[in-house]
């Protein structure tokens, strides 16, 4: 795409751009699941994604390239407290679960097998691309086209829910002051 032919500098890009998404990600999990995901956590995950990228840019690739298992073990970290939080939410039936589950257990394989791939321990492909997108897509449909209400009360009555006719919710009354 960039046309660049420094061997060199197409890792250097790679690895930048690779050891920001966990921060990225990261503020994700936060923002989606604010109860599950403290901000130190994030804070930790921003401060050595941080270092990472900097140790990119002031050594060569024969330097940098060893510092994958810190941020696979990140990443791997990240997998484990997402998947906690999954199974809180299916357990609890909470809309949208599923879909979301199905999306992050495809982007989950999918980054373990470039895990495995970058280790040369299998030989397939990059996937994470891929499988990122497909997590988005999923994410999408658990989240905008499943109602934010407990599944117990999509059968109930619309009084029971406190939604109108309209579909709006009844608030009551504001007492401002």
């Amino acid at each position: 795409l960039l046309n660049i032919q420094d061997w060199e500098l197409q890792q250097t890009f790679e690895y930048v751009f690779l050891y920001a998404t966990v921060p990225l990600f990261a503020l994700y999990l936060g923002l989606r699941f604010p109860g599950y995901f403290p901000p130190v956590l994030h804070l930790m995950a921003s401060a050595i994604s941080g270092a990472l990228i900097f140790l990119v840019l002031i050594t060569p690739a024969s330097v940098f390239s060893h510092s994958a298992p810190v941020f696979q073990l990140m990443v791997l970290a990240y997998v484990f407290l997402w998947l906690g939080v999954m199974i809180d939410h299916l357990r609890k039936k909470r809309p949208g679960a599923i879909p979301l589950f199905i999306g992050g257990l495809i982007f989950i394989t999918g980054s373990i097998n470039d895990i495995l791939f970058t280790n040369n321990l299998i030989n397939s492909a990059n996937l994470a691309h891929a499988t990122a997108l497909i997590f988005v897509i999923f994410t999408y449909f658990s989240k905008t086209l499943i109602p934010d209400r407990p599944m117990e009360s999509l059968s109930a009555a619309p009084s029971e829910t406190g939604l109108t006719d309209m579909g709006s919710i009844e608030t009551g009354s504001i007492e401002t002051g």
